[in-house]
């Protein structure tokens, strides 16, 4: 199983540019993802050589999007709510705020960047 990202989400998620990325948030109708389970984080889905990591899901639960603390927003990787909802606008289009979301809490267990894939 694969998570995509977007490109600019790389140097965040893998601690490289504050704020860091722990969480992300999915317009899932199920759950793809397992508490304790580890998956591939990718920035293109039948590229094996875009896959930039591998994460540890940590913890999961559904919120409407406009739940959005200013805390979580940081964990998402931005500075403000109105930032997050700006870039969840952009990446998935307009969204009600009432929309319930899965939310993904996750850490880095292993950089994958420059390996080779065969």
């Amino acid at each position: 199983m694969t998570l995509l990202f977007k490109p600019r989400h790389v140097a965040p998620i893998m601690g490289e540019a504050e704020p860091l990325k722990v969480e992300t948030r999915r317009l899932w109708d199920q759950w793809r993802v397992k508490v304790g389970g580890t998956y591939y984080a990718s920035t293109h889905l039948y590229k094996k050589e875009a896959r930039f990591a591998r994460i540890l899901v940590n913890r999961r639960w559904i919120e409407p999007l406009i739940a959005i603390s200013p805390e979580s927003a940081l964990n998402e990787g931005y500075l403000t709510k109105e930032d997050f909802l700006a870039a969840f606008a952009s990446i998935n289009g307009p969204v009600p705020l009432k929309t319930d979301v899965r939310v993904v809490r996750f850490t880095v267990v292993e950089d994958l960047r420059g390996r080779k894939w065969t």
